[in-house]
């Protein structure tokens, strides 16, 4: 819902993008079916289909059962590819989304848990001008940041119009948080929302990726030199991106079966419980009070206090470090920053939902 009186209005314009995409010749299987659009009393109301929780609740979920700061390499991987299929037919529809991060990642209900959905296309605009033959709209500098900043692309920072590069970019640092538990500008305290812009702005590039990527597989850091590498009506190569995934997967052993953490997280006993993880954000789920063991966990644990439950996850091991990638051959040089940044929301200010980076205190 959305209040008529709200300065700038997203939910006529994101309803409209749902419509696009859903009657575009191949519809997206991320892009949740809308049910309708319209207005009641002082609200304007857009009603999807429902889904589970986000990915960010997810990872609060492991942080609170588990202990754990961040996702598996493998779910990370297994994130990586579907979010990338989907921002790859958005953009085959003439769409840039603007706006990745962790929230507006949502799985299925029930039986759909091993699928990612992207939710909240508000902020989504076209990169092909329509009225030209569908040319790349032109780049151009001076524009205020767009989106979270916390997750934001560097070129965004810098003020420069959103392509498809930046939407692959953003999705980078998603993986690396959820990989990571944490980016390192996240813990900017600043009140001010422009001065927090410039701080995580000075944070991504003091940081650099190399340091970033560290502890990561050196695919990490191939995929943002590949984003860095582009220019702005570049498309961006998706089966490289695709092939770094896949290698990934393939040196670290691991098996593309579908199994996710919060698909492990719960032994067969307890299946009912896991099914309901798909609910908790309409059940007031509290995420603190740990679910009851079963009879059979309680004896497991009381006659055996060191053996490993079935909630432990085998592949959050140690990433090894192997020797560099080669770089893909369309890569191109990459465009020299200008030290001009525009540090606000893209048409003004930013809306109520714009989320990390939207002047909250990191502390």
């Amino acid at each position: 819902m959305e209040p008529k009186s709200i300065k700038i209005p997203l939910l006529a314009h994101e309803s409209r993008v749902y419509r696009n995409l859903a009657t575009s010749d191949a519809p997206i299987a991320a892009v949740p079916r809308v049910y309708w659009y319209g207005e009641e009393g002082e609200y304007s109301v857009l009603v999807l289909e429902r889904l589970g929780p986000s990915l960010d609740h997810l990872l609060m979920h492991l942080t609170m059962r588990q202990g754990r700061q961040a996702m598996s390499l493998k779910t990370v991987l297994m994130i990586a590819d579907q979010v990338l299929e989907a921002l790859r037919c958005v953009h085959r529809n003439g769409y840039v989304y603007r706006d990745i991060k962790p929230e507006n990642c949502l799985i299925g209900m029930r039986g759909q848990a091993h699928r990612v959905y992207i939710v909240d296309y508000g902020l989504a605009k076209r990169y092909v001008d329509v009225c030209r033959m569908g040319q790349h709209v032109p780049m151009r500098e001076g524009k205020k940041l767009v989106g979270t900043a916390i997750f934001a692309s560097l070129n965004n920072h810098m003020g420069r119009e959103c392509s498809r590069r930046d939407d692959v970019e953003s999705l980078g640092f998603m993986l690396t948080y959820l990989a990571m538990g944490k980016l390192p500008w996240m813990d900017v305290a600043v009140d001010d929302r422009l001065e927090l812009y410039d701080a995580i702005k000075r944070g991504k590039i003091e940081c650099g990726i190399t340091h970033l990527c560290a502890s990561l597989p050196d695919e990490f850091a191939a995929w943002f030199h590949h984003c860095r590498a582009l220019s702005f009506a570049q498309q961006p190569d998706y089966a490289y991106l695709k092939q770094l995934i896949l290698r990934c997967f393939i040196r670290h052993q691991l098996h593309f079966d579908r199994l996710y953490d919060w698909s492990r997280a719960l032994s067969p006993q307890q299946r009912p419980f896991s099914m309901s993880l798909c609910d908790v954000e309409h059940r007031g789920f509290d995420w603190t009070t740990p679910p009851p063991p079963t009879p059979a966990a309680a004896a497991a644990s009381a006659s055996s206090p060191h053996t490993t439950t079935a909630t432990e996850d085998t592949n959050n091991q140690p990433h090894k470090r192997p020797r560099p990638l080669p770089a893909p051959p369309s890569q191109i040089l990459p465009t020299t920053p200008s030290p001009q940044a525009a540090v606000a929301m893209d048409g003004g200010e930013s809306p109520p939902d714009c989320g990390w980076g939207g002047g909250l205190t990191w502390g």
